[in-house]
């Protein structure tokens, strides 16, 4: 008897839900001018907020695009900077090597001197 009861209980509920869908149909296509403006109406603070959102990202874009090319002429800066170092150092090797091999020769000369005498 229970069973009997739940079945014809949820047939019934099933008509209702059918017959609410119906009715809240029709109700839409007669409410629908009005809802449509006030979605209208909430959907504008939306699109602002999109728009806002746009337009930081737009400026986040380029200012990371700015801070790539500074990145870049950085770089470029600091190779040219380790090119100068590296000849610098290499100058300064050739420098102590020209000044020990004259000291050298010097050295060899006063030794020579020494030696006549």
């Amino acid at each position: 008897l229970e069973s009997a009861f739940a079945k014809e209980r949820a047939c019934f509920n099933a008509e209702l839900e059918k017959a609410t869908a119906l009715r809240d149909a029709s109700r839409g296509d007669l409410e629908q001018p009005r809802q449509t403006e006030s979605a209208q109406q909430q959907q504008q603070p939306a699109k602002d907020d999109w728009l806002h959102l746009q337009q930081q990202l737009d400026v986040a874009l380029q200012e990371r695009e700015a801070g790539r090319e500074e990145v870049s002429r950085m770089s470029e800066q600091l190779i040219e900077v380790q090119s100068r170092e590296a000849m610098l150092k290499a100058e300064l090797l050739s420098l102590k090597d020209s000044l020990g091999t004259q000291m050298v020769s010097q050295g060899n000369a006063v030794a020579a001197e020494h030696v006549e005498t």
